[in-house]
């Protein structure tokens, strides 16, 4: 189910499947477009056994774009502000995927009565921006918003490709370009990106190894700026310091929810049951 949920007087886009005694609450990658179709599959997967709760952010998906300076900490407190609006209750289990996964960390660092416990869908641990240029991301962010053209030719690639996936009509698929092209390296997502060298310091002084259960499904790291094994290393190095943690691998790239999305889901109900997560 889709709905708009008005939140401090924004529109914010909520996706949902499923019911149970879990509720998952899906945190977006950054810079994904379009959250609830990017992981459409692996929701629906998870709803098998679980509630599953996605929220696309302000300046994502079908969201109100706001011009604000976004933060974490503003993250965290939209999505915990549409889970009291939808009056789903806490503990929740987040299922974060790549930079998304700074999120649920520090959600767990300021609520941690609220976390049952963290999937880890091929996660960037803080340890994996050492080798990231944080700088070039930015620079390429502004310069993708500043030309119209590049702009306009990428969400026009972003929703063939989203339209020969879930098989829109051209009615629907004229609606999707113009989001896409107002999505696109937008004030949020710029914004993101220039505050993450701060937020990477704000996770890391604040606990950045809470101890709730986790799981992790590792890619070949296809898709990311590191090699195999240094991608997966940076992962396993973080789960060491966490008492009650699992791993998977899977040899598909960074966005394996679109490959093995049965195979995740498969794994994670089998975690939640032996993890004592709930």
């Amino acid at each position: 189910m889709d709905r708009i949920v008005e939140l401090n007087g924004n529109h914010v886009s909520v996706y949902s499947y499923g019911q149970g005694p879990v509720t998952f609450v899906l945190l977006s990658s950054s810079g994904v477009p379009f959250p609830s179709l990017e992981y459409k599959s692996l929701a629906k997967a998870l709803a098998t056994f679980s509630q599953v709760i996605g929220i696309e952010k302000l300046g994502y998906g079908h969201s109100d774009l706001v011009k604000d300076n976004r933060g974490i900490d503003d993250a965290v407190k939209d999505y915990r502000g549409v889970l009291e609006l939808l009056g789903i209750g806490t503990p929740v289990v987040l299922a974060a995927h790549s930079m998304g996964f700074l999120e649920a960390l520090r959600w767990c660092q300021l609520y941690p009565d609220e976390i049952a416990g963290i999937l880890g869908i091929d996660p960037a641990t803080p340890e994996c921006y050492k080798d990231f240029d944080i700088e070039g991301a930015v620079k390429k962010l502004i310069e993708m918003s500043d030309d119209e053209e590049l702009r306009q030719n990428t969400a026009g690639a972003l929703t063939d490709q989203l339209a020969g996936e879930h098989g829109f009509s051209s009615d629907e698929k004229k609606k999707l370009f113009t989001l896409a092209y107002r999505n696109m390296a937008n004030p949020v997502w710029i914004s993101e990106a220039e505050n993450l060298r701060n937020t990477i310091l704000l996770v890391e002084k604040n606990n950045p190894y809470p101890q709730v259960p986790m799981l992790f499904c590792l890619s070949n790291g296809e898709g990311t700026t590191l090699d195999q094994d240094v991608w997966r290393s940076h992962a396993l190095q973080y789960l060491n310091n966490i008492h009650t943690n699992e791993y998977k691998f899977f040899d598909y790239p960074h966005n394996l929810y679109k490959y093995v999305y049965k195979e995740m889901a498969f794994a994670a109900e089998i975690w939640i049951k032996n993890a004592g997560v709930l």
